[in-house]
């Protein structure tokens, strides 16, 4: 069971909601599969866009990606954040679960993602996908949760996914105050398993944690 918590990037201060959802899906899914895939990928609008800029999009792309992934066996679950910082256009931070039983590699989610992405906006998409990944640490992305690794080690694993993908919930570039757009969307989790309302993350420490990974965004954002 992954306790969300509050402070898992230094620096940074987090979106309660988002931060608690985030761990309310990972409780979820893992609890689910006795193997678990978490992939990491960042869609940005092309440059030459034109237009609003509507979450729509990114809905529509995310249910290309579920409806091949659903008939593959994958069970994806999925949630997206909305950020723009100095930009022309918005951009999103995703993270998408897949069952570990079924699924190999990971990889394979950029070429989705892109080719939903392209057929959502109906134009090239040159260079829009990130691929959260590192040169230096091939484990970076696509990590496996899995029960039969031990109690410790699969805790602590679960809990290594839920620190990197707390980038999501970052309070830092969301957007804010504009009518009719959400800061995120994510898969539906049946109401028996989600968590009661709980109050907000106090404020970032002027000390942040040591020795906690900082998740990098390639694009700046």
């Amino acid at each position: 069971m992954i306790t969300p918590i509050p402070y898992a990037i230094p620096n940074h201060e987090y979106r309660g909601e988002i931060l608690r959802s985030l761990g309310t899906l990972l409780n979820f899914y893992t609890q689910k599969h006795s193997k678990a895939m978490a992939v990491r990928f960042d869609v940005h609008y092309p440059d030459t866009f034109v237009g609003v800029c509507h979450n729509a999009y990114i809905s529509t792309c995310m249910a290309y990606v579920v409806k091949k992934y659903k008939r593959k066996g994958y069970d994806p679950h999925y949630m997206w954040v909305i950020e723009q910082n100095l930009s022309m256009h918005p951009h999103y931070h995703c993270v998408l679960l897949l069952n570990a039983q079924k699924v190999l590699g990971f990889t394979h989610v950029f070429e989705t993602v892109k080719n939903a992405w392209a057929r959502t906006l109906g134009m090239p998409i040159p260079g829009c996908i990130n691929h959260c990944l590192s040169e230096t640490d091939p484990d970076y992305n696509g990590k496996v949760m899995r029960r039969d690794a031990g109690q410790k080690a699969y805790q602590a694993r679960q809990q290594e996914v839920f620190d990197q993908i707390s980038y999501l919930a970052k309070s830092y570039s969301k957007l804010t105050g504009q009518d009719c757009i959400r800061n995120f969307g994510m898969s539906r989790i049946p109401a028996a398993v989600q968590q009661p309302p709980q109050p907000e993350l106090p404020p970032l420490p002027a000390q942040p944690p040591q020795n906690v990974p900082y998740i990098t965004n390639l694009f700046g954002d």
